[in-house]
């Protein structure tokens, strides 16, 4: 039993060492850190305390994303964001500011405790996602 103790230990560092409360941003280039697996495939990142966003790459030119309520009782009820992107063909780093664009735009609808929204047919733009930044303007909570 002793020898186990110390393995539990380490695994609970590591954990800690790993958790999305520790590495949470609130403006990030694709490939920041992931909080779990995303409904597509992809990841979630954390974009704000409690707002995931999850990045799906379409086409090579392609990209979309969705947004996650993480928190277990409130109510997403709006959200403004910003994303800066370039939709040159060849980029596949961050935004530099040559050739980039800045919009800004809303949450489709309120989320509800762990739902989701988003994807083609709501968020869209010609642009690969590795390219993309995106920051929450503001966010109101019920």
């Amino acid at each position: 039993m002793r020898r186990i103790y110390p393995i539990l230990l380490a695994l609970s560092l590591f954990v800690v060492t790993v958790s999305p409360a520790q590495i949470g941003t609130s403006q990030r280039p694709i490939g920041g850190n992931p909080a779990q697996s995303g409904a597509s495939g992809g990841i979630w990142i954390v974009l704000a305390p409690h707002i995931l966003v999850s990045f799906t790459q379409l086409a090579p030119n392609t990209c979309t994303w969705t947004f996650r309520n993480s928190d277990n009782f409130r109510i997403l009820e709006s959200m403004r964001f910003s994303y800066t992107y370039s939709n040159t063909p060849l980029s596949r780093g961050p935004v530099s500011g040559v050739g980039s664009k800045t919009n800004e735009d809303t949450l489709s609808e309120s989320l509800g405790p762990q739902q989701e929204a988003g994807g083609p047919s709501l968020y869209s733009i010609a642009a690969n996602c590795m390219t993309v930044k995106m920051k929450v303007q503001n966010a109101q909570w019920i």
